[in-house]
């Protein structure tokens, strides 16, 4: 279970750097990234109550959804789902 989520977690920083590593304002648009990984969390966090699927605010959650940005989120989520994280 650890190699997979370390797996998971290194495709998703592999893919994000490639992302990065093309832009033109490489740290604005890590910024822009991380505002739309918190606003995700937000959003699901939100709308928990009606849907019935929550991610706990740790600091590992913060650091992947503004790191990750939405596919960080959405990956939290399938780990939430697949493994009961």
């Amino acid at each position: 279970m650890i190699f997979l989520m370390t797996l998971i977690g290194s495709i998703l920083v592999a893919a994000l750097l490639l992302e990065w590593g093309n832009a033109k304002k490489p740290l604005l648009r890590a910024f822009i990234n991380a505002i739309w990984g918190m606003i995700a969390l937000a959003v699901v966090n939100l709308t928990g109550m009606m849907t019935g699927v929550t991610l706990p605010l740790s600091p590992v959650v913060i650091g992947v959804s503004a790191f990750g940005s939405i596919p960080g989120v959405i990956t939290l989520l399938l780990l939430q789902l697949i493994f009961g994280i």
